[in-house]
């Protein structure tokens, strides 16, 4: 400690013989600004509010500029100009540099802080006398005796401004004597401060030491209940994954038996289909049958009833022995016949309505009647025609059909049996998938009880060591205690030493038991919190797996009816 604090006024005194290079160069540039003369750049670097004389004080830029050339007039600008940097000027440490005797002080950055250089220059009294006598002069009125008194009053003034230049210095030099003072103290309070930092930081050395072996301890009691986690959500995923797998092939059963259902419910619903496309077929054959026979018997009416009108034709109008075996014929007659018919019919209903009738509307009567005979006769072959050829149709449509509902069933087979074939193989998969992490975990499960055997063999070794080597100090300590004499009064015995020491000793291990206590209380309830959360864990994986397991089975249920509805 003594060398820091001779080492410290050393550097101080070094300081107050000499300048820095770094500040030599802030002089030399003041130095310069002084010399250019710059009011402006000057008010620039002045510390506000600025003290001139120890009476003048300037509180900004202006007031500096205005009062310029009474604070660096002629003398005072010809001693900063005139002065050495390393001669004239000295640091002060924190409170600046000053200029000889303290005619100027500036700081480390040259701005400037004060200026208490006494001005070589008459009083105004002085002045106005000095003015008068130079007008007395001029004029040639002056006496000797005024100018004596004159004489007498100027050395007076001269020999106060004199005196007051000394009491301005004997007050710098006990100014710069308290500066030393109070560097000596400043040194001082700087080497207490050092040694209560050495001291402090050992102490936060000590701390952050003891900090890391309990971090050190903390870390390994949570990897501890980390491990022990870690194997309960193990052992919580395998009991959850063996349920799901359970689980999943109870769901694939019912699904089976579902699509089984459905199946049974499928052909059913497809032989219903059947007997009833049956029972229209053979309604509509009925149907048709009975349509034909219907409009056989109509023809058969027809052609009797044209027979019978041909015939009792040919007997009216052909001579005896001449029959009518020509069906154009026949036709030809029906048709005259019935155009004879019109054409009563038309004189009949012009004798009703009193008016006169020609052979031309008469003609055209018949003619009309003929026409409408033959499109009569063509409207019903078009029909018959139209009604076999549609019957035709349908039948060609419900073939197709029949034919559409086998392509469906085979194709729907042919699904079930993928279907099949892939739940098969999900399943497969999903067994060995169960496999693989079950070897896996049981790998893993050694390898853990491995290390864990192993962790407890380095303790256990540990252990040991440690208590043989307690008893061997204590062994050590008895000897030592059984050897020891009685010594002087005034001298303090091993005996007490030793005791101290094993009472210390005691004392510190009762604290390590009692911090080994809290430990393992720490770690049974971290252990216990491990288990809690693992254990919800695992209730929550349940409750996913099962709400997946209803999504699964909804699924397929709408899945089923969807394909249902879509046979239907």
């Amino acid at each position: 400690m003594k060398k820091i604090i001779f080492l410290i006024a050393l550097m101080m005194g070094f300081c107050a013989v000499s300048i820095a290079e770094s500040t030599e160069s802030v002089v030399r540039d003041f130095i310069a600004l002084v010399k250019s003369g710059n009011a402006e750049k000057m008010a620039d670097r002045v510390i506000y509010p600025f003290t001139q004389d120890d009476s003048r004080i300037l509180q900004n830029q202006s007031d500096f500029i205005r009062h310029y050339r009474e604070i660096f007039d002629t003398a005072m600008v010809r001693i900063v100009v005139q002065s050495n940097p390393n001669r004239d000027w000295t640091d002060m440490g924190w409170r600046g540099i000053r200029l000889k005797d303290g005619e100027v002080w500036i700081d480390s950055d040259g701005m400037l802080l004060s200026v208490n250089h006494v001005v070589e220059r008459l009083p105004k009294p002085l002045l106005a006398n000095t003015k008068t006598q130079s007008e007395e002069k001029v004029n040639a009125s002056l006496s000797a005796a005024q100018t004596k008194q004159m004489k007498e009053k100027a050395e007076k003034e001269r020999k106060e401004q004199e005196h007051a230049a000394a009491k301005a210095k004997a007050e710098q030099e006990k100014k710069a004597l308290e500066e030393k003072k109070a560097a000596e103290k400043a040194a001082k309070e700087l080497a207490e401060k050092t040694r209560r930092e050495q001291e402090q930081k050992a102490k936060e050395e000590q701390e952050r030491k003891a900090l890391e072996e309990r971090k050190a301890k903390e870390k390994a009691l949570v990897e501890y209940v980390e491990k022990t986690r870690r194997e309960q959500e193990r052992k919580a995923r395998e009991e959850a994954a063996a349920k799901a797998k359970a689980d999943q092939e109870k769901a694939l059963a019912e699904q089976q038996k579902a699509k089984e259902k459905a199946d049974r419910e499928l052909a059913e619903k497809a032989k219903k289909e059947q007997e009833q496309k049956a029972k229209a077929e053979a309604a509509a054959q009925e149907k048709a049958a009975a349509a034909k026979a219907k409009a056989e018997q109509e023809q058969k009416a027809q052609e009797l009833e044209m027979k019978s009108k041909t015939d009792a034709l040919s007997k009216k109008n052909v001579p005896d022995g001449k029959k009518v075996v020509d069906d154009k014929h026949a036709q030809d007659i029906i048709l005259n016949e019935m155009a004879e018919k019109a054409r009563k019919e038309a004189l009949l209903k012009a004798q009703k309505e009193n008016r006169t009738v020609d052979q031309r509307t008469l003609d055209l009567a018949a003619k009309t009647a003929v026409e409408n005979y033959k499109k009569e006769q063509e409207q019903k072959a078009e029909e018959a025609k139209a009604l076999a050829k549609k019957e035709q149709a349908k039948k060609e449509a419900e073939a197709k059909r029949a034919k559409d509902i086998a392509a469906n069933q085979a194709a729907e087979k042919a699904r079930q049996e993928k279907i099949l074939k892939e739940q098969e193989a999900a399943k497969k998969k999903a067994e060995e998938k169960a496999a693989k992490e079950a070897e896996k975990a049981k790998k893993l499960e050694a390898k853990a009880k491995a290390e864990e055997e192993k962790k407890a063999k380095e303790l256990a070794e540990k252990a040991k060591k440690d208590a043989e080597k307690a008893a061997k100090d204590k062994k050590s300590e008895a000897q030592k205690v059984a050897t020891t004499t009685t010594p002087a009064k005034n001298v303090k015995t091993p005996v007490k030493e030793d005791k101290k020491a094993i009472k210390e000793r005691e004392e510190k291990a009762k604290a390590e038991a009692k911090a080994k206590a809290e430990e393992e209380k720490k770690a049974k309830e971290l252990a216990e919190k491990a288990k809690k959360d693992a254990d919800e864990k695992a209730a929550k994986e349940k409750q996913s797996i099962k709400e997946r397991e209803e999504k699964a089975k909804a699924e397929a249920k709408a899945k089923a009816e969807e394909e249902k509805k879509a046979k239907e």
